[in-house]
């Protein structure tokens, strides 16, 4: 016989649970900018290049920022996350969670890098 009491959530169970969700969150985060981060190499490496002259291959160029572009603003949004919640989140997380915005820099100096390098020739 059951008293009604068996459905109450303790207030230890609900922070329990919000911590998990928050981990679960940056887990999901991380899978989808690794998705994110395959098709940015992958779609424009099996793509036909469409166009003529110096517009050849543009769909390609579009295809991977577009891609990083969506996996740029996932990138601070995991760190945003990560940072918010580093406590709760073991080492190997709070270091995949910094695994993103790391690329997403590197990606960004790498490119202006390539224009600076190319204006100044």
């Amino acid at each position: 016989m059951s008293n009604g009491n068996d459905e109450i959530q303790r207030p230890a169970d609900a922070v329990r649970s919000g911590e998990a969700n928050r981990t679960n969150l940056i887990k999901v985060l991380f899978a989808i900018w690794s998705a994110l981060q395959i098709l940015a190499m992958a779609y424009p490496a099996l793509t036909a290049p469409t166009g003529d002259g110096f517009t050849r291959g543009l769909n390609r160029i579009t295809a991977f920022f577009g891609f990083q572009g969506v996996a740029g603003i996932l990138a601070i949004t995991l760190a945003i996350q990560s940072f918010q919640h580093r406590t709760k989140l073991s080492r190997i997380w709070r270091i995949f969670a910094a695994v993103p915005i790391t690329v997403a820099a590197l990606l960004l100096l790498a490119v202006l890098g390539l224009i600076l390098s190319a204006q100044l020739r």
